[in-house]
């Protein structure tokens, strides 16, 4: 619950747990409040006033009424009216007077006559078809007259809590619960203990982060607050950055200093091979740097040679250099399939490189004649055998 005194002199009541709020103008008020709770002048009667003056009466719905208060830049409210033209003269109201008439409440019929309440319950859809919200407004108005009740049951209209803290159904205002900013703000107005909410409230042992968060904490942990808004603990050391590479403790109260990695100081690096350079880079522990020798070909002489057709490119390194050396040899996957030749009985296939070409070439050849030529006696020639002339070897004869 959040209680809120203005300038001019009118109390906010937002009781945040269940949606309701509560305006009350003190006698020294200058100023008459106006909006969707009416107008703070004690009159009833001309809550419902629109712009032009003309009041919207209880028998009929507020929707202009609820329309007038909002604000234009704002997308138009949409959903089903809940007003019902009912009273309980002319509808059933006897499920409201049966809830509202237990004993349960039997402390604030006397402030708020089940009655007076019904009359409303009736010409509320929501009211009439939700219990439990029904009567968390009826309790909301006993609260006004500083009556509590504890009704609700983990099986009838529970109120839900998170694990770090517990419902309680009755807190008043002037005894907000222990937070990290206890003693920092001033004190509270002693009329403000008039008021009395429901809500959830911190497990024993923890105290509110914040009085206007619902985070529960251990009351060591108020120490410091990081920059993300957790809450740390004296002497809690914690990751800063999404890359885990800055870290942050708190050393004294409301006291948040950057913790040393201990990265060790990274040493002057000569790089020993030519085109290379020393650079800072991440090492074994990715938040500390080292010196590395990395190859900056922007420094290496020369460029790559266009090879010939056939050819393909090599690149080749040395220990003394991270540059490349360049040559080309020959790639016989890039030449055309040739027709191999079929030799006759007497000739041999040859296969080779003919001049500067990278493919291979087939052609049949004559190999050594196992007769030599004969040589002729004095007074005889030497003759061919016409019939052998096509061959490797030839028949010769004196």
């Amino acid at each position: 619950m959040y209680v809120i005194q203005t300038p001019s002199h009118i109390q906010i009541q937002w009781l945040h747990s269940s949606g309701l709020m509560i305006l009350e103008a003190s006698k020294a008020s200058e100023a008459q409040g106006r909006g969707l709770c009416g107008i703070c002048d004690g009159d009833a009667a001309n809550d419902l006033s629109l712009e032009d003056g003309s009041v919207v009466g209880e028998a009929e719905d507020p929707a202009p009424f609820l329309d007038s208060w909002q604000v234009p830049s704002s997308l138009t409210s949409v959903g089903q009216t809940r007003f019902r033209p009912d009273s309980c003269a002319t509808a059933d109201c006897s499920p409201c007077l049966r809830m509202v008439s237990n004993r349960t409440f039997s402390a604030c019929h006397r402030f708020v006559p089940p009655e007076s309440f019904c009359e409303l319950w009736i010409r509320d859809t929501k009211y009439v078809q939700q219990p439990c919200v029904a009567l968390t407004v009826y309790v909301a108005m006993c609260h006004k007259f500083h009556v509590c009740i504890e009704w609700r049951r983990s099986d009838y209209c529970p109120f839900l809590c998170s694990s770090d803290s517990i419902y309680q159904a009755c807190v008043a205002a002037c005894e907000p619960p222990e937070s990290c900013q206890d003693g920092l703000l001033g004190p509270l107005d002693p009329e403000q203990c008039q008021v009395l909410g429901e809500g959830c409230v911190c497990s024993e042992g923890t105290v509110l982060h914040r009085r206007h968060s619902a985070l529960c904490i251990p009351e060591e942990k108020c120490a410091c607050t990081d920059s993300t808004g957790v809450p740390r603990a004296l002497g809690e050391t914690w990751n800063s950055s999404l890359s885990g590479c800055r870290q942050h403790q708190c050393q004294a109260p409301n006291t948040i200093v950057p913790v040393d990695l201990g990265c060790p100081e990274p040493r002057p690096e000569t790089c020993p091979r030519f085109g290379e350079v020393a650079l800072l880079l991440p090492t074994e522990d990715p938040c500390c740097l080292g010196t590395v020798c990395v190859c900056n070909q922007t420094l290496c002489e020369g460029l790559a040679p266009t090879c010939r057709p056939g050819h393909r490119l090599l690149t080749h390194f040395q220990e003394d250099s991270c540059c490349p050396s360049y040559s080309c040899e020959c790639d016989p996957a890039l030449c055309e399939a040739e027709l191999v030749p079929s030799c006759r009985q007497d000739q041999i296939l040859i296969a080779g490189r003919l001049g500067d070409s990278c493919c291979t070439s087939y052609f049949c050849a004559c190999g050594d004649c196992p007769d030599p030529i004969p040589e002729c006696q004095e007074g005889e020639a030497l003759t061919v055998d016409r019939n052998t002339t096509e061959f490797c070897c030839p028949l010769y004869q004196c």
